[in-house]
């Protein structure tokens, strides 16, 4: 066996440990954070106003995190630096949670951990690319994901037991687990990255541009400049955006509804978010890559819009039994597993053989936009309407998206035969 075979199979290896030694050692603090809405509103009483401005700041804090991501636009000397800062950065917040009691600050915290979050993505998705080819890229993301997802199952199942018994231990258990994904941060730092030059000069696109002004409109007219010129990537963007903002609209809902009209436990809300969206999404994560090979990404990503739609509907149907509840984050962990990786390796898939970042960072920041109005116009639409009516306007959003989608889908195909 080859020097560059043996080399090339050391690199899918290391990569592969450490990202999946990542995805387990993140998942106790995501299991925190998909709980904080409902913690602020029961242990906190956190106002709905509150409750919105948590769920508009997550994504929201993408527009920012931008800047953070392009930093590494043509520097992969950059590329772990970036990643491990965003990683440890992002969680210290958590550490202070010991002695916080003020709703805004916990929210201004977790902002901050979404804000780092977002921008080390598009440097971790190019390690990935640069390190793993692409007809295993797909697998091992899943891999990944859906052990982590089996993983937060069973902590989901334990947290959600600790919350309702000892109503405060929240204080400790989010230091604890940002400190456990501090491991998993430090353990990516030191991980070899393929063709990685060592050259430390200024990038191309910098040079020149030393006043705020340019450095501040720079990211947006390159974003621009991506959409502008690749048509495809900029139609998949449209149908994620009609679908991200259908399921973004419904965020500053969930807590009010669950907390309010269904009046669930802490177990509850974790057997439903924890468990079954873990079970969906852990066992559909083996076949959404077969599904991305086969019927590409566009078809794939009206599949997973047409699942979010069925969320919803079964979320008003818990009205009558909880264990539509159930049933309803069991779908929607299938739908994220399709979502997941399209949404993670649209980056590597539309960029071909180019640098992958800016794609990513195009996605992060199209999270930011919608960011900014689909959970304000939930907040507003919960003081005037029942939850319902909003679930039910998400879920026909999310079937408008899956139409267009398909129908995108079904054009490029007849492009190709007629032409």
């Amino acid at each position: 066996m080859s020097t560059d075979r043996l080399t090339k199979q050391s690199y899918i290896k290391q990569t592969s440990r450490v990202f999946i030694l990542t995805e387990l050692l993140s998942e106790p603090l995501w299991v925190m954070y998909n709980l904080l809405a409902f913690i602020l509103r029961r242990d906190l009483g956190a106002t709905s106003i509150q409750i919105s401005m948590l769920a508009t700041l997550k994504p929201l804090v993408a527009l920012l995190s931008l800047y953070w991501s392009f930093t590494i636009s043509d520097r992969k000397d950059r590329l772990r630096s970036n990643v491990f800062w965003a990683g440890f950065l992002g969680r210290l917040p958590f550490l202070m949670f010991f002695f916080v009691d003020s709703p805004w600050v916990i929210i201004l915290a977790a902002a901050f951990f979404m804000l780092l979050k977002r921008g080390g993505l598009p440097a971790w998705m190019e390690i990935m690319k640069l390190n793993l080819p692409s007809e295993c890229r797909g697998r091992i993301f899943s891999m990944g994901s859906s052990l982590a997802y089996v993983a937060g199952i069973l902590l989901s199942i334990f947290i959600g037991g600790l919350l309702d018994r000892h109503a405060l231990i929240w204080r400790w258990l989010f230091p604890i687990t940002a400190v456990i994904g501090m491991v998993a941060v430090f353990r990516q730092r030191f991980l070899p990255i393929n063709g990685v030059s060592l050259d430390r000069s200024l990038p191309v696109i910098w040079k020149g541009e030393s006043s705020w002004k340019k450095r501040i409109t720079t990211p947006w007219k390159m974003a621009y400049k991506l959409i502008r010129e690749e048509p495809d990537f900029a139609h998949f963007q449209v149908g994620f955006m009609i679908c991200g903002f259908a399921l973004m609209l419904i965020m500053p809902v969930l807590p009010i509804f669950y907390i309010d009209y269904l009046k669930i436990s802490y177990m509850d809300l974790a057997v439903a978010i924890g468990v079954f969206k873990g079970m969906g999404f852990a066992l559909s994560s083996f076949y959404w890559p077969r599904i991305l090979q086969k019927i590409k990404i566009y078809n794939t990503i009206a599949i997973v819009c047409i699942l979010f739609a069925v969320f919803p509907l079964l979320a008003i149907f818990a009205q009558h039994h909880i264990n539509y509840l159930y049933l309803a984050y069991l779908v929607y962990g299938v739908s994220q597993g399709g979502s997941h990786l399209c949404w993670n390796m649209s980056g590597p898939i539309f960029s071909h053989d180019n640098d992958s970042s800016m794609y990513s960072s195009v996605n992060i920041l199209m999270v930011g936009l919608r960011g900014c109005l689909a959970p304000v116009l939930g907040g507003v639409l919960i003081c005037i309407f029942a939850p319902k009516y909003i679930l039910m306007g998400s879920m026909i959003l999310s079937i408008i998206a899956a139409i267009y989608l398909f129908g995108y889908s079904f054009y490029k195909k007849m492009s190709k035969k007629f032409c």
